[in-house]
């Protein structure tokens, strides 16, 4: 296989593929039904929680899911060890990237993705959605 040395072909390649593979999954429908909850002022966080994780299927290409909820969300990635304060037991790192929308200013929702394992770039699928809380000062 040929390498690829132009990045823009090489990008363009990638946003296509994710693109089609994201909208096989996902239907017209269900994307409609998605963006009608999701932008009501009118819907509980928890109504938009249960939408997106009935609309989009896991596994959906996380770049599709921001593209899709539009300057509502942000990337955001958690990564390091794990802890374990109360046993001696050994976890592994952590390392999963999320898009969060805010609700208020102690909560917001947030959407999984954890990383493509066999892909170097950023290429992240989604898990789920759950409403998150700040930790309090």
């Amino acid at each position: 296989m040929k390498r690829l040395t132009n990045l823009t072909a090489f990008l363009s390649v990638v946003v296509f593929v994710g693109c089609v593979s994201s909208h096989k999954q996902m239907s017209e429908s269900d994307r409609d039904k998605l963006l009608i909850i999701w932008q009501s002022k009118d819907a509980t966080p928890e109504k938009k929680v249960a939408a997106l994780n009935r609309f989009i299927p896991k596994g959906t290409d996380g770049e599709f899911v921001k593209q899709l909820l539009g300057s509502f969300v942000t990337w955001n990635r958690y990564h390091g060890p794990t802890l374990d304060y109360y046993g001696k037991k050994k976890y592994e790192d952590h390392d999963f990237w999320t898009l969060e929308s805010n609700i208020t200013k102690e909560e917001f929702i947030s959407l999984s993705f954890h990383q493509v394992p066999s892909d170097p770039s950023f290429h992240v699928l989604f898990d789920g959605a759950t409403i998150g809380r700040r930790l309090q000062n």
